[in-house]
C-alpha cells in the first residue's frame, strides 16, 4: 500500500527526502517536494512501514515532513508583499533587450 501511494500519488517521495530538503536549502527549486500530497504520502508511508516492522529508518522522512510543515507555515504566515518580494528575488534577472 505504501509503495503504491509513492508510485501513483507522489513519486518525489521515493527515498529518504534528505537530499531534496538539502537541495531546497541550498537554493535549488525542487518541484513537488513541499506539496500537501507529498506531505500526506510521506506521513502515511512512514506510518505503514513502521507499523509493518520493516527495517527502514524514520529519520529521513521525518526531516522531509518537518520541512514540509515549516514550508507550509511560512507560506501561511507570509504576507502577500513579502511573497511578491521573495518571488522577485528568486526569479532570474531578465536583460532589457531580451524577448524571453
Amino acid at each position: 500500500l505504501a509503495s503504491s501511494l509513492v508510485y501513483y500519488v507522489a513519486p518525489i517521495c521515493a527515498g529518504s527526502g534528505i537530499p531534496e530538503v538539502l537541495a531546497f536549502l541550498n537554493g535549488n527549486s525542487m518541484q513537488g517536494v513541499f506539496t500537501p500530497p507529498s506531505f500526506l504520502v510521506r506521513v502515511f508511508a512512514m506510518v505503514l512501514a513502521q507499523t509493518a516492522g520493516f527495517p527502514v529508518g524514520r529519520e529521513g522522512p521525518m526531516v522531509a515532513i518537518g520541512g514540509s510543515v515549516g514550508f507550509g507555515m511560512a507560506c501561511l504566515l507570509l504576507r502577500r508583499e513579502e511573497r511578491k518580494a521573495e518571488e522577485m528575488l528568486a526569479s532570474p534577472e531578465k536583460s532589457p533587450n531580451s524577448d524571453v
